[in-house]
């Protein structure tokens, strides 16, 4: 079995990162949240902290697919791997790591074409606060 491409991504770098670094907008959530407890807007208050905690839920799972997807990889089970990336994409549209990924599974299946849109596609979607 070749080398799988997910043995050459960063993952604890990746997941250190994910750990400490949130999106702008999770951030903003939690700062607008912060606000309007002071203002004692208590109902404002933990909706944006709600809508914080569902989009850190859904990029923490990102995380976790992408480890998945990668163990799938080393396991010769690509078709698994690409399941695995193409849902961290619908997840967490905004994270770059998640089409980087999928592309590179899609250049080592030799599906070029698959690749540069998905890559295209994460050019456009992607947040450019995204550190990848």
């Amino acid at each position: 079995m070749s080398q799988p491409s997910g043995l050459n991504y960063p993952f604890n770098e990746i997941l250190k990162r994910s750990k400490i670094v949130f999106s702008p907008t999770i951030e903003e959530h939690f700062r607008d949240g912060q606000h309007a407890f002071e203002r004692s807007q208590f109902e404002v208050a933990r909706s944006s902290f709600d809508t914080a905690l569902a989009e850190i839920d859904c990029h923490l799972r990102s995380v976790a697919l992408l480890g998945r997807a990668m163990c799938r990889e080393a396991q010769g089970n690509q078709k698994g791997a690409i399941i695995d990336a193409k849902n961290i994409v619908k997840l967490s549209p905004g994270w770059a790591e998640g089409y980087m990924y999928l592309g590179t599974l899609y250049t080592n299946q030799g599906e070029m074409a698959q690749a540069l849109s998905t890559l295209q596609s994460g050019k456009q979607h992607a947040n450019r606060e995204d550190t990848k």
